[in-house]
């Protein structure tokens, strides 16, 4: 696949599924955080998944930080505005990036908060320009995870870190061939994301102190009370044979009994870039 073929399916899948994200999600597309023994509304589990986001990449005021798959700014302008950081967003989607720039300057961070029409994977940007770097459930897409990761690497400043929030693959191996290529259509590198192997990736691209955080359990009540929202609508979608007109639905209703048997995860993976010794 080219990464123009790439781009234009990401495109149609999130138009198509721009209404849902908007609707249920705030405009958001990733999942929320519950933390034990707490029932949180799902904006503010959402948030909470934020915060650990900020917590991984030890954000505090002044930091420059790359959004990579930033979507239509919510993580962002989020994190430009409880952290008074400042966050350059890279998205391949053309209508995302006016929707980024119309939400920051509506919560007043315009000034800090910028978005570019670019891959990930090569933005062209100058070496070491961020002292962070993350991405919140969109380093699935990339064509060529190894070459993203090296990417990454060379724009990050000695001693920065980064933090990637993605959903998984059991390690055991059973992820039925059918389901795998169902997600697949979307989630390009979804095969890489078998904790070990993607650990072992970032320390090839060079970085150090490499963590896998396994937070299925914090998420799947966010998956949770999406599919019991969507349960409905899916038959519908599905008996009209309308399922690629409303991809979000269908694969939100599709992924769930995944996670419930176990044969899909979602992993916090952070790692530092390392500095040069005395």
């Amino acid at each position: 696949m080219s990464p123009e073929d790439l781009s234009e399916r990401l495109e149609r899948y999130y138009r198509r599924s721009r209404l849902s994200f908007d609707l249920f999600l705030g405009g958001a597309k990733h999942f929320g955080y519950y933390p034990p023994g707490m029932r949180p509304s799902e904006k503010q589990a959402r948030e909470r998944m934020e915060q650990l986001l900020a917590e991984k990449l030890r954000l505090v005021p002044g930091m420059r930080a790359l959004d990579a798959g930033c979507g239509e700014g919510v993580v962002s302008v989020h994190l430009c505005r409880s952290h008074r950081c400042e966050i350059d967003g890279v998205t391949v989607l053309p209508f995302e990036v006016p929707a980024a720039e119309r939400l920051a300057r509506r919560n007043g961070v315009s000034g800090r908060a910028r978005y570019h029409l670019k891959d990930y994977s090569a933005t062209g940007l100058p070496d070491e320009s961020f002292d962070a770097i993350y991405s919140m459930e969109t380093l699935c897409h990339a064509l060529d995870l190894g070459r993203t990761l090296r990417e990454f690497h060379r724009l990050l400043k000695a001693g920065g870190r980064v933090a990637f929030f993605e959903y998984t693959l059991g390690e055991n191996g059973r992820f039925p061939e059918h389901h795998r290529a169902r997600l697949e259509g979307v989630m390009h590198s979804l095969a890489a994301f078998v904790p070990q192997g993607f650990c072992g990736m970032l320390e090839s691209a060079g970085f150090e102190q490499v963590q896998s955080d396994d937070i299925t359990q914090n998420f799947t009540p966010s998956i949770a009370h999406y599919e019991r929202i969507l349960r409905w609508p899916y038959r519908i979608v599905s008996l009209l044979g309308l399922g690629e007109r409303f991809p979000n639905v269908t694969s939100i209703v599709d992924v769930f009994p995944m996670v419930r048997e176990g044969l899909v995860g979602y992993h916090v993976f952070s790692a530092r870039k390392r500095q040069p010794g005395p």
